[in-house]
C-alpha cells in the first residue's frame, strides 16, 4: 500500500542491540557488585580464640601442650641403675614461687617420681633418708603462641609446648655426682579456620 512503511529484518536486529548491551551491562554489574559483596563478608567475618583468666585458669592449649612435650622427653629417662634405692628429687624451675614450690614444680616432681617408682626406685620420706638425690633443673617448661591470618582464606593458631630438663643423680652421703642426663620434647597442637568461618581444623604434632 502506498502510505505504509516497508520495515527490513536489518533494522530489527538495529533496534534489539541497544536493548542487548544495556542487559549485559546490568549482568557485569550485578556480577562485580556479587563479588565484593562476598569480599566484605569474608573480610569481616572472623574467628577469634578467646582465653579467659586468671579466674578460669589456663587454657586447655596451654596445659596440654607442655604435659604432651614432657612425656615425651620422659620416654627415654632410665631410672634402672638405681633400682630398690631411696631417691629423694629436687625441681628447679625459673617460674616465680607462691610458696615453697610452684605449680610447674610440683607437676614436675610428681611426674619425675612416677617414672621413678615405675622402674623400681623407692620415693624417700625425706631427703636425709634418700639414697640418691636427683636434681631437675627445668631450663625450659613453657608454651608459646603463634597466630597468623592470610586474609581472607586462613586464619590460624599453634600452641607450642617446649621441655628442656637436665637431670643431676647426687650420692648423698660423699656427694658425688653418678649421672647427668638431658631429656628435651616438643608438641604442637594446630587450630585453624578456612575462610574465618569453617572450622576449626585441629591437628596435633
Amino acid at each position: 500500500m502506498a502510505g505504509r512503511k516497508r520495515k527490513f529484518p536489518f533494522q530489527d536486529q538495529m533496534g534489539d542491540k541497544p536493548i542487548m548491551e544495556k542487559r549485559k551491562k546490568a549482568s557485569q554489574t550485578f556480577q562485580w557488585t556479587s563479588v565484593l559483596l562476598m569480599i566484605l563478608l569474608l573480610i569481616t567475618s572472623c574467628a577469634t580464640k578467646r582465653y579467659w583468666g586468671p579466674s578460669m585458669g589456663r587454657s586447655a592449649d596451654s596445659q596440654s601442650t607442655p604435659a604432651d612435650a614432657l612425656q615425651k622427653a620422659l620416654k627415654t629417662a632410665s631410672f634402672e641403675a638405681y633400682q630398690g634405692k631411696s631417691l629423694w628429687i629436687d625441681v628447679y624451675t625459673l617460674t616465680d614461687r607462691t610458696g615453697e614450690e610452684s605449680a610447674e614444680e610440683r607437676f614436675l616432681r610428681s611426674w619425675m617420681a612416677e617414672k621413678a617408682a615405675s622402674q623400681g626406685s623407692r620415693l624417700a620420706r625425706s631427703k636425709a633418708e634418700a639414697d640418691i638425690l636427683l636434681d631437675v633443673k627445668a631450663r625450659v617448661f613453657g608454651v608459646h603462641q603463634t597466630r597468623r591470618d592470610f586474609i581472607p582464606l586462613v586464619y590460624m593458631e599453634s600452641t607450642q609446648g617446649v621441655v628442656d630438663l637436665h637431670l643431676t643423680f647426687y650420692e648423698r652421703e660423699s656427694g658425688k655426682i653418678l649421672q647427668t642426663e638431658d631429656l628435651k620434647g616438643e608438641a604442637r597442637y594446630l587450630e585453624y579456620y578456612i575462610l574465618y568461618m569453617i572450622g576449626p581444623f585441629k591437628s596435633i604434632e
